[in-house]
């Protein structure tokens, strides 16, 4: 069985008396502070099955080719500068893992992804205004052919127990 939780991670790990086969964190893990991330890890760890597994997914941090208007790529260079470091002391925690890559091929139209954007699909777009939202949705516009094709690819580091 399968399911999937939208609670506050630390606190759910910390209370259940469950075991898991898997731990997926898709994306998310950059949203914790490192001293939370290490308590989730440390956690997590002791929440597996004895052949259970943790799963984090973040976007690849050197060869990124997300389609960006000047404030988003700012914002997301940055983000990326971060989550390099998390990657890091996620690997020095979990000692024994190994490292993969799946790489998507995005062909999406130019209107879709505009929409996306305005949705705020990535988290560097949380907190920029409306007005450079705006103003960035016209860059895409002029900058982009009808169709937008690019890879995106997600770094995936597994730990076994």
């Amino acid at each position: 069985n399968v399911a999937f939780k939208k609670v506050d991670a630390i606190k759910y790990i910390k209370k259940t008396d469950s075991l898991f086969d898997i731990i997926l964190i898709k994306q998310t893990i950059h949203f914790f502070s490192k001293k939370q991330i290490k308590s989730l890890l440390n956690l997590a760890k002791t929440k597996l099955n004895k052949k259970g597994q943790i799963l984090i997914f973040s976007l690849e941090t050197n060869k990124n080719e997300i389609p960006c208007f000047k404030t988003m790529k700012s914002k997301l260079l940055k983000s990326l500068k971060r989550d390099n470091d998390i990657m890091k002391l996620v690997k020095k925690n979990l000692k024994n893992y190994k490292n993969s890559n799946f790489n998507f091929k995005v062909n999406l139209k130019k209107t879709k992804y505009i929409q996306m954007i305005k949705n705020r699909y990535i988290s560097c777009l949380l907190d920029i205004s409306e007005g450079k939202i705006k103003k960035g949705i016209n860059e895409i516009k002029s900058n982009y052919k009808s169709k937008i094709k690019f890879n995106d690819t997600l770094n995936c580091i597994s730990y076994k127990k």
